[in-house]
């Protein structure tokens, strides 16, 4: 009788046991997955995190030449002459880098789309732009030749910066139509694919089209 009743209380409580662990499975397999609402919200605080995306770097080297009247300063060759004490030509390196890529700052609910299966993501990027440009004087002063027929002060690192500083912004100018925007879309489409394939195994197909291409 003793162990009747013994087996009747481990056949309670295993069945009480596989009703919990049955109600976990239940929630677990119930659990809404996210809508995509929920990853477009997650793909754009991702994408937004990096800020800009830098794709395409190019750089620009020049030898930069001015004449030099113990402060006076022509960067115009045809005035030049070093045929009397005090003249001297002055000759210093430039190098200047410009670098495109997108600003993601203003990433959109409109710049993504997600299938409803949530198994197909669209990207949409911005128009390419100039991310960062500059130029290093670091060494400048240090590399310049000077050319003297003497009785000519070297010029300061000052004024060969002002010098450099103009040179900075003529450059900006004759900056030609950025010929490598295509360069430049490509390598982000294969960044930000990378990115976002990585970001949720849920995600089989990654769209990155421009924003001019959007049906």
């Amino acid at each position: 009788m003793k162990d009747k009743i013994q087996t009747k209380g481990n056949v309670r409580i295993a069945a009480f046991l596989w009703a919990i662990m049955l109600g976990l499975c239940i929630c677990s397999c119930t659990k809404n997955p996210k809508e995509p609402k929920e990853h477009k919200a997650d793909i754009i605080s991702k994408i937004k995190s990096c800020s800009s995306l830098v794709t395409s770097e190019i750089r620009y080297r020049k030898i930069v030449r001015f004449k030099y009247d113990n402060g006076n300063i022509s960067l115009n060759p045809k005035t030049w002459s070093i045929d009397r004490v005090g003249n001297a030509v002055v000759v210093v390196p430039f190098e200047m880098k410009v670098q495109y890529g997108y600003d993601l700052t203003d990433f959109t609910a409109d710049n993504v789309k997600v299938s409803d299966d949530c198994t197909e993501v669209w990207v949409y990027l911005p128009e390419p732009k100039m991310i960062a440009d500059g130029y290093d004087n670091s060494k400048s002063y240090k590399q310049m030749q000077f050319i003297t027929t003497g009785f000519c002060e070297k010029p300061t690192n000052g004024q060969i910066q002002k010098v450099l500083q103009k040179e900075y912004e003529q450059a900006i100018k004759d900056l030609p139509e950025m010929e490598n925007a295509k360069q430049v879309e490509q390598n982000a489409k294969q960044l930000l694919e990378n990115i976002l394939l990585k970001m949720d195994n849920q995600y089989k197909i990654v769209n990155i089209v421009s924003i001019n291409d959007k049906k």
